[in-house]
């Protein structure tokens, strides 16, 4: 009976915390999102149609070599600066 440890001000916000977090841990993790899809649904085919492999793989590759190239057309024509 010696052993055992009583509940002082000194270690009561660590017993106070472990309650809430043994209280509420339950709540928390049970809850569903809202507007969220399930992982029964199916994922989105992105790469499906012609249409979404033009709009989200080849306009975008085709942006960052025209940036690429019109930076260093820049770099060229003006020398001085240090960008």
């Amino acid at each position: 009976m010696e052993n055992i440890r009583h509940i002082t001000l000194k270690n009561l916000p660590v017993v106070l915390t472990a309650i809430f977090i043994t209280a509420f841990s339950a709540a928390a993790l049970g809850q569903l999102p809202t507007n969220v899809p399930s992982p029964e649904a199916k994922p989105v085919d992105f790469l499906g149609s012609t249409a979404n492999i033009v709009l989200y793989v080849v306009i975008p590759i085709v942006v960052i070599v025209l940036v690429i190239i019109w930076r260093r057309r820049t770099a060229k024509h003006n020398p001085d600066k240090d960008q």
